[in-house]
């Protein structure tokens, strides 16, 4: 009996990234927010804080490292998932919680959501106390 079209008749150890319940035919990738790191598991695990695990993870490196601008609790599956809000920034890579999002530093604003550091200084005639969004506040006009 020939064996059906694209099956070999051969398997193994299901690879690192995926799982294999028993009586598996295949292997089935992790879902985005876990992984498996090793080969032969029969279920994944949550990606850890600090990083992102999208489909097929099966490794933590720098490259799913979270970036800086965001945070990344356990469970993460993106790398835009959870970005620091406007009026805040987080310069460091590998952050989990939205504590690492800091108030935008007086002086300058931070218009955007995901920033690593100020969007840049506050513009002349106006002052910014700390996270701001707009270069030009309107309720912190200097008086000419």
């Amino acid at each position: 009996v020939e064996p059906e079209s694209g099956n070999t008749g051969e398997g193994g150890p299901c690879p690192a990234g995926s799982y294999c319940v028993e009586g598996s035919s295949s292997p089935v990738p992790c879902p985005a927010g876990s992984l498996t790191k090793a080969t032969g598991q029969s279920s994944c695990e949550e990606c850890p804080e600090g990083y992102f695990c999208v489909t097929g993870t099966s490794a933590l490196s720098d490259d799913n490292k979270c970036p800086a601008g965001y945070y990344c609790p356990a469970g993460t599956r993106l790398s835009s998932e959870f970005p620091c809000p406007a009026g805040k920034f987080n310069k460091l890579p590998g952050q989990s919680a939205p504590a690492a999002c800091l108030r935008c530093t007086p002086g300058s604003y931070c218009e955007r959501t995901g920033l690593s550091a100020p969007s840049g200084e506050c513009a002349g005639g106006y002052y910014c106390p700390g996270g701001n969004i707009k270069s030009k506040p309107t309720d912190t006009q200097c008086d000419v």
